[in-house]
């Protein structure tokens, strides 16, 4: 069994690992992170502390697909909190007093865990958390230091600021003009904070009681009965997940870590006979929802299962059929070519899109020749923007990468032509396809400028002779 922990500003790793010997202590958690593990049945994984404004946010659907693994997910205290709050009717455990006011609708906004703080290793916080204000606050309400109806005041002082501004001296000197005698309970908060550090932070008590409860194998005794039957279906696996696990969890290269995603990009752009096997793949999946004959012909028990009445391909109207064919291929294709092409090309966006498209057999070949490719390309990006940052690929116009994609797939420079393409590898758009050629287009660009010289060489050479 391995444990995860994410934490950091809340806990810095070595005080997760007095509490947690041998746990595997990460920074705060991201998009990615979590399907990165690899966590399956027995693995604990416990989220803490999170992105969400540098970073994309860690995804629901990460924490679901790590659950159907096998693992356990738990959370507190700050983005644990929150997801747990969001997720606990499918299993997810939240542990702590920031959890339950989540859960409970004491509170609902995302900032209220949400803090500036120093980078790693010393994590130091520099600005105060809105539910440890709430806490302090109450803490104080309940040893008669300040009055009742300051409580609400304070918070509320807190709520309107931004939240890299919600340190105590800005509330102390903010209050002063709210009157009332609202400035000396700030400042009776503010002392009891700083005297009492322990005392008022509430999320490190939660992230501390979490570690705890891990450590004492106390998991399997929280409460967390999930109340939807989510795991026996498959239709949360969305192709937005489908494509997180391909670029998080696929063959790594170690010019770029976490492009798995770019290495199968490379050859649905780049390998002339990928779309022969996204075919195969698609009409395969298709075919196996049917009930023909496991003998015929790939592509006729795919266009069996089609005109099942739940494809719903007879409601497929001249107008919706233009949107997946070009004018030629309306004008020259048979309809069993029509039929297989809108098959094809609307898979991308069906939520059978396979989980990850390594797992799918047979689409990707060659793996070597293009993880060195990706490698080349990722190397190559890092140099040219090192000389002159204005040539950072980000920069590249598309424009300029779609007649890149027009000219390496043979077809019209039109968003018809190209739009049919790239769904024919498995893109959903062209846009999707122009950011996908985008961290290649630079090598592809500098073999080119090779290939020429070395042909002007040779025809020097050739004159010099002559």
């Amino acid at each position: 069994m391995t444990v995860h922990v994410f934490a950091g500003p809340t806990l810095g790793h070595d005080e997760v690992h007095r509490h947690l010997d041998g746990a595997v202590v990460h920074g705060p958690v991201k998009l990615g992170d979590l399907l990165r593990l690899r966590a399956g049945e027995g693995d604990v994984v416990l989220v803490i502390d999170g992105l969400f404004h540098q970073e994309p946010a860690v995804r629901h659907k990460e924490i679901l697909d790590v659950m159907a693994a096998g693992a356990t997910v738990a959370g507190a205290s700050s983005m644990g909190a929150l997801r747990a709050a969001e997720m606990y009717r499918y299993g997810m455990i939240g542990i702590g007093s920031v959890f339950e006011m989540y859960r409970d609708g004491v509170i609902d906004a995302d900032d209220e865990v949400a803090v500036t703080h120093a980078p790693p290793p010393d994590w130091r916080l520099l600005s105060e958390a809105l539910v440890n204000v709430r806490h302090a606050v109450g803490l104080c309400v309940t040893d008669g230091t300040i009055p009742a109806e300051h409580a609400e005041r304070i918070v509320e002082l807190a709520k309107s600021l931004p939240y890299p501004l919600r340190k105590w001296p800005v509330l102390e000197a903010e209050s002063v003009s709210l009157g009332g005698g609202l400035h000396r309970s700030v400042a009776v908060v503010r002392r009891f904070v700083e005297t009492s550090p322990s005392a008022g932070d509430l999320k490190r008590q939660d992230a501390l009681l979490a570690l705890d409860v891990v450590a004492q194998g106390r998991l399997g005794l929280v409460e967390s009965t999930p109340e939807l039957d989510w795991k026996s279906k498959d239709d949360w696996r969305t192709m937005h997940l489908a494509r997180w696990l391909a670029q998080f969890r696929g063959p790594s290269v170690s010019a770029s870590p976490g492009s798995g995603l770019a290495v199968f990009n490379y050859q649905q752009i780049y390998d002339l006979d990928f779309p022969l096997r996204w075919e195969r793949h698609v009409l395969s999946r298709v075919a196996r929802s049917g009930t023909a004959r496991a003998d015929l012909p790939l592509r006729e028990r795919a266009l069996a299962a089609a005109a099942l009445p739940e494809r719903g391909l007879e409601l497929l109207t001249a107008d919706r059929t233009a949107e997946w064919l070009t004018p030629e291929e309306l004008a020259s294709r048979d309809e069993e070519e029509l039929v297989v092409r809108v098959l094809v090309r609307s898979s991308s966006k069906s939520p059978d899109f396979p989980r990850t498209p390594f797992d799918a057999e047979g689409l990707l070949v060659d793996l070597p020749r293009t993880e060195q490719a990706v490698a080349e390309s990722f190397v190559i990006n890092r140099e040219v923007a090192g000389v002159n940052h204005t040539k950072h690929i980000d920069n590249l116009k598309t424009t300029r990468l779609k007649t890149h994609l027009g000219t390496v797939w043979g077809v019209e420079v039109d968003d018809r032509h190209l739009t049919a393409a790239a769904r024919d590898r498995g893109f959903i758009s062209v846009d999707e396809a122009v950011a996908a050629v985008r961290p290649f287009y630079l090598r592809h660009a500098a073999h080119a400028a090779r290939l020429v010289d070395k042909v002007l060489l040779r025809e020097d050479r050739s004159a010099a002779h002559g």
